[in-house]
This record gives C-alpha cells, structure tokens and sequence, in this order.
C-alpha cells in the first residue's frame, strides 16, 4: 500500500524543473494512467516549453490504497494533505466518497516558489529550480511513468 500511494503522490506533482526557452505560442497537454482500478490525469498549460499551470486528479479506490473506508482513508493521507498548507500557487483539495478518493492539486508556477514545489512529498526535480518547468522534460517522465498524452 505504501508503495502505491508513493507512485501516486509521486505522479501527483512530478514536475521536472529546468531551464525554459521562452515562446509566445500557448499549449494545454493532458497526460492520462490508468492502474489498478485507479486514475491519474495530470493537465500542463505551458508557453513554449514552459509550464505555466499544472492540474491533476487523481481517483484512487479505497483497495488500492490498502483501506476499507473513508475513516481508514483519511488516516493514510491526512499525513501528506499538510504538505501542501499555507503553498502559495498551490491548492489541494481531496475528496472522500464511498469506495474512492479523489484527490486534486492545482500549481500556479507564476506565483508558487518552485523551491517549495520542490520540497513536497513526491516531487522530482532536476536542475536550477529557478528556471522554471520544462514542458518536454515533464512529458518526458511521465511518459517513462506510463502515461499517455491524450487528446480531450
């Protein structure tokens, strides 16, 4: 179980910070994994390679997660939820239903502290966090992760 929710918070804000080259054209990029019962879509707004906004919704079931119900649930992610309290650029949101969670998290890389990004639980980070989030490099380990671009 542990394992699992590792993958999946890792998966939550993998982000691949690098430096960018700056483009006015504006792209949205949805990336989809389907696993074991559960659901991973992570959407980047991004000018040329550089990731404005990261969106992702993650539904996992309570099986996946190694829990019976909502009680259980909460034990397990509760711990990870403080993370990302009081980040400005980041809001994280989880719902708990009768047989899932769904857990969301926006970033703002415009207002959030990529140093910070960098520090929560999960994130994998490689270069000068200063210089912003690279698009390609991003689609690049999500796809090792296997994910999919997906048209929507």
């Amino acid at each position: 179980m542990k394992k699992w929710l590792m993958f999946c918070l890792t998966l939550l804000i993998v982000i691949t910070l690098t430096a960018c080259s700056p483009d006015d054209k504006g792209e949205t990029v949805t990336l989809l994994l389907e696993k074991g019962g559960s659901t991973s879509k992570i959407v980047y707004s991004a000018e040329g390679d550089k990731v404005i906004e990261q969106t992702s919704e993650n539904v996992l079931t309570y099986d996946t997660l190694g829990v019976s119900n909502q009680e259980e649930a909460e034990a397990v992610l509760g711990k990870f939820v403080i993370d990302y309290e009081g980040i400005e650029g980041v809001s994280h949101n989880i719902e708990y239903h009768d047989d899932q969670v769904i857990e969301s998290t926006k970033v703002n890389f415009e207002k959030a502290d990529p140093d910070q990004i960098a520090e929560l639980t999960g994130a994998i980070t490689e270069g000068n966090t200063g210089n912003g989030v690279s698009l390609e490099k991003s689609i690049e380990v999500l796809e090792s992760q296997g994910y999919e671009v997906v048209t929507e």
